[in-house]
């Protein structure tokens, strides 16, 4: 099963975002690490129920949300580095992690909504709704993250010791394919005797 294109639509100050290249693993770490913390704080919330507790989940969600979006345009600045520089299998993991990506985003919007929600009707009900909400989100989020990985251990993408190598085995294979006039041959025979 596919899911259906899906696109986050360029708005004006996002194209003033200045991205570095290479800053797309660095913020989806964070962006990986900050719904296990948020997990945590809202299962100790259940037996605790304080506000503080509560609010700080929903700062950290709003962070949540923001880092993912921040790892979607770092991922289309690193995107761009890469090009063609994938086979058939590795491209097609990387259009599925770039889709999955964009879901991901929208997703975190709406387990916003449903934190927020559940603040205002302060229900235990509410509260181990999104608990089990975002634990899905979580693991579906760890599933988009596993295709990331393969792409950088499997293919090499943002890796430039990887780059290198493909370079060098190239030029070796083309060095290897030539094959040296006659005049060259004699001359190397020569010099051995």
């Amino acid at each position: 099963m596919n899911l259906p294109d899906l696109i986050i639509p360029q708005v004006p100050f996002i194209k003033n975002l200045i991205i570095p290249n290479f800053s797309h693993p660095l913020i989806v770490h964070f962006a990986v690490a900050l719904p296990v913390v948020i997990i945590l704080l809202e299962f100790i919330n259940l037996f605790a129920r304080r506000k503080l507790i509560g609010s700080i989940s929903f700062f950290f969600m709003i962070l949540f949300s923001l880092s993912l979006f921040l790892a979607y345009l770092s991922g289309n600045v690193d995107a761009k580095i890469l090009k063609d520089s994938l086979n058939t299998s590795g491209n097609s993991i990387f259009k599925q992690h770039r889709l999955e990506g964009i879901y991901i985003v929208y997703g975190s919007l709406v387990l916003l909504v449903i934190k927020f929600l559940s603040s205002l009707v302060r229900k235990i009900g509410s509260k181990i709704l999104f608990l089990l909400s975002l634990i899905i989100f979580t693991a579906i989020l760890g599933n988009v993250a596993l295709k990331g990985t393969k792409l950088v251990y499997k293919y090499g993408v943002l890796c430039p010791i990887v780059y290198e190598s493909k370079k060098s085995s190239i030029k070796k294979e083309e060095n290897l394919t030539k094959i040296p006039p006659k005049e060259t041959l004699k001359k190397d025979q020569n010099s051995t005797l």
